[in-house]
């Protein structure tokens, strides 16, 4: 019964398809891609990492676990991107990610650790590792890291959950030197005003030109800052999301799962919409859910002891482990191919993760 509870307590989304959420605002990045001014580039990116946040209001459930090796991939028409991901590594949890878009291409090799206190009731989330956004026209290269999530009350069932993010979001403009620098404010739990935050956009000389505020679950204003009047841009309004009977879902996210019979047959044996786990708990099929996740994890052991066996370590099918000197940190750089691959069904190299 206990371990149901736990499946209980998760989605059914996988890790690298959570993501994937954050580009449901990619039209932000493409807007800054071919945006001549580069404070609005840098407040345009600024955005778009602050609404990759905007859509956990109200959903506490995790996403699954993933397995060493799990890929993931989004193509959308519409929004002119097209994504893929792959798991790297466990220990440490490391998922990198590939995206290219519309006069912009998307690296990241997000580490991801949580930490449960239980004397304060809470979980806290914190991804470490930067993100990168590269924008062809202007040859410059945007990064940003992001704050550390708080879940309240974690183990509470007389108290509300409550979801803060804690610190700071740093978004800085590699070629002009720009940056962007955003606090969260942590909230007070009588007024519950979560998810407020303000900042300030700095020229290369570190001078402010312009201010931010807004609210993660709603909206953005930037404020720019003229000789002779202030001009008020309102830089996005947040998407709705569904109620509890769909997860707290919106329209973009429910598709992250779809299936047709198409991707079924050119999608490689890795990819999370096959986990069976993921559509029992879609199903809500809790006990199912259950005996199919025990199934991957034993696949997911018995492939970590082959390895172990033959004094092998696993190697990324699509990324190349290399080491940042200047960072001084291991990167996980895209190598190409996989689209090819992909397209012309040569799937030999996946495992079979969720047979």
């Amino acid at each position: 019964m206990i371990l149901i509870q736990l499946v209980f307590c998760e989605e059914p989304l996988s890790l690298l398809q959570r993501q994937c959420e954050n580009f449901q605002f990619s039209d932000l990045l493409n807007r800054a891609a071919y945006e001549d001014r580069s404070y609005m580039r840098l407040c345009l990116v600024t955005a778009f990492c602050i609404g990759g946040y905007s859509f956990h209001k109200n959903r506490f459930f995790k996403p699954l676990n993933p397995i060493l090796g799990e890929t993931y991939e989004y193509i959308d028409d519409n929004l002119k991107f097209r994504f893929f991901a792959e798991q790297v590594s466990i220990d440490p949890l490391i998922s990198a990610v590939h995206v290219e878009g519309e006069g912009y291409m998307f690296n990241s090799n997000l580490k991801i650790s949580s930490n449960h206190q239980i004397k304060k009731d809470l979980l806290e989330i914190s991804t470490s590792g930067q993100s990168e956004i590269y924008f062809q026209k202007f040859d410059e290269v945007i990064t940003f890291s992001k704050p550390r999530i708080i879940i309240k009350n974690f183990c509470s069932f007389d108290k509300k959950l409550v979801i803060q993010l804690v610190g700071k979001l740093i978004v800085y403009n590699n070629k002009t030197k720009e940056k962007c620098e955003i606090i969260m404010n942590e909230g007070n739990d009588e007024i519950e005003d979560y998810g407020n935050f303000s900042g300030n956009l700095y020229g290369d000389d570190g001078k402010i030109f312009a201010k931010i505020e807004g609210n993660v679950w709603s909206h953005i204003n930037l404020f720019i800052i003229k000789e002779n009047f202030l001009e008020t841009v309102c830089v996005y309004k947040n998407f709705i999301n569904s109620g509890p009977e769909k997860f707290y879902f919106n329209e973009f996210i429910s598709n992250l799962n779809h299936l047709s019979d198409d991707l079924r047959n050119v999608l490689p044996p890795t990819d999370s919409r096959l986990r069976k786990d993921l559509r029992a708990l879609e199903l809500q099929d809790y006990e199912r859910a259950l005996k199919e996740q025990k199934k991957i994890e034993e696949n997911e052991r018995n492939l970590y002891k082959s390895y172990v066996d033959l004094k092998m370590v696993y190697q990324p099918k699509y990324f190349v482990k290399k080491f940042d000197n200047e960072k001084c940190e291991i990167r996980y750089i895209y190598s190409g191919d996989y689209w090819l691959d992909r397209n012309n069904k040569n799937l030999q190299k996946f495992p079979k993760l969720f047979s």
